[in-house]
């Protein structure tokens, strides 16, 4: 009997794909090179037209990580255990099969041998870019919580550089892709991190109002990602903004223990919770260290549970009450109750800054799934239920995206972004904002420039 070919199919793509990873791990085009290699981080000037990198300041309770034998080869565990139950299985099929049918059983053969080689190829992926990562960067930070001792902040503080190519486009964050072969990160392409160096307290606020008191309005902004982003893709999308905002102030990514993965859904509410004590006196210090005179606070999807949350412990603590201590805050696309940021949250926070924004869009897919998993209305939805309060600015931006991440990626949002943060325009004062009115409030409809 011939032998069948696909388990010999099988194992040679796997050993190539082997062969490859150790070839590209060990290859010098896998360290990308720095374009300004500096030992303590000083801005340029984003947006300008000689800049190619942005300083980010950092703030995590993320435990470190360091990648071990074990992890690379877990990113073949899967693949390898796919293909071998697959095989399993539709040899077992053919078996039972009449012999017109069996056709069959080989079209399943080969279907399961291209799954498990798009899963080994995804692995192979994952570990070059590790290996990128490692070469690159002092430290890493995983999906562990942070347990902190002693009495300083609960947190781990540092800064990093991250490289924008000259073919930058506003709303992207350029970075490699397994699909086109484009595995190498190269800054000429693509935004890279670099340094990812701690501080201690002391150094950090040291360097924080550095970088503050040189820039031209002395302010800062901090930026709170949502669900599943990892530590790197939180400072990327903080280095993005930055950039397409011309922000001169310092920029600052709040990254907390997100799991990066769509499935740990639950484990990232838990995580988000955890981390909203920590993110509180990481804004009082803030407020009382940073030497700014605007502090503006940004929070995406899940990340606006603990920025309300905080907000809301410093209010009860008398922290904002003789005047508001942040000068704007951003909630975009936020995944809390609609009901219950109308009827408590709202009316807690709105005094801990001069003026609150609220972003929501009809269109955002990731909310109308989260509305299927808690039964309830997100207050990042638009449409009838829009989420309307006296003394909130609520924007409704679904006729320019149709995305969850519009906060940073959607042109004519962060046009709409830099006039609140930069300019501190009010809203009848920025271009293509149509009010509206619902339930006796009123509201504001983002159009795209041009519109009618």
């Amino acid at each position: 009997m011939r032998r069948p070919p696909y388990a010999s199919v099988a194992l040679l793509g796997l050993a190539v794909l082997a062969v490859a990873l150790l070839v590209a791990c060990g290859a010098d085009r896998g360290k990308a090179s720095e374009p300004r290699p500096r030992d303590v981080p000083t801005p340029t000037a984003a947006g300008d037209g000689g800049a190619d990198s942005v300083v980010v300041f950092y703030a995590t309770d993320r435990e470190r990580f360091e990648p071990s034998l074990r992890w690379y080869l877990a990113r073949f565990a899967w693949p390898a255990g796919v293909l071998a139950l697959g095989l399993l299985v539709v040899a077992r099929v053919r078996r039972v099969l009449a012999a017109p049918f069996r056709w069959r059983a080989t079209v399943l053969r080969w279907m399961v041998v291209a799954t498990g080689a798009v899963l080994a190829a995804k692995g192979a992926y994952e570990c070059v870019r590790m290996a990128q990562r490692t070469a690159r960067v002092e430290v890493l930070y995983g999906d562990e919580r942070f347990q902190a001792v002693g009495d300083g902040l609960p947190l781990r503080l540092g800064a990093c550089r991250v490289s924008i190519p000259p073919t930058h486009v506003v709303g992207a964050v350029e970075q490699p892709s397994m699909w086109t072969g484009d595995w190498f990160e190269d800054p000429a392409r693509h935004m890279v991190v670099f340094g990812a160096k701690e501080r201690d307290e002391a150094r950090w606020f040291d360097d924080l109002r550095a970088v503050v008191a040189g820039s031209t309005k002395e302010d800062a902004f901090v930026f709170v990602h949502g669900y599943n982003v990892t530590f790197e893709e939180a400072v990327l999308r903080t280095a993005q903004i930055a950039y397409d905002l011309k922000f001169e102030g310092a920029a600052v990514t709040y990254s907390w223990p997100s799991q990066g993965g769509y499935a740990q859904y639950p484990i990232d509410e838990a995580n988000v919770r955890w981390s909203t004590p920590h993110l509180e006196r990481f804004l009082a210090a803030l407020r009382d260290r940073s030497g700014a005179k605007r502090v503006h606070l940004v929070a995406h999807s899940m990340g606006n549970r603990a920025l309300t949350e905080a907000l809301q412990r410093l209010r009860g603590k008398g922290a904002t009450d003789a005047k508001p201590v942040f000068s704007e805050v951003v909630l975009a696309a936020p995944d809390l109750d609609a009901d219950t940021f109308r009827e408590d949250i709202a009316p807690a926070i709105l005094g801990a800054a001069e003026r609150t924004t609220l972003y929501a869009s009809t269109h955002d897919k990731a909310l109308l799934v989260s509305r299927g998993l808690h039964g309830a209305p997100r207050a990042g939805e638009a449409g009838e239920g829009i989420v309307v309060v006296p003394g909130l600015d609520t924007i409704d931006v679904s006729s320019v995206s149709g995305s969850h991440s519009y906060i940073g990626d959607n042109g004519r949002v962060l046009d709409d972004l830099g006039a609140l943060l930069k300019d501190r325009l009010a809203t009848p004062r920025r271009k293509g904002l149509v009010e509206r009115a619902a339930r006796g409030l009123r509201f504001w409809v983002l159009e795209a420039l041009g519109a009618k």
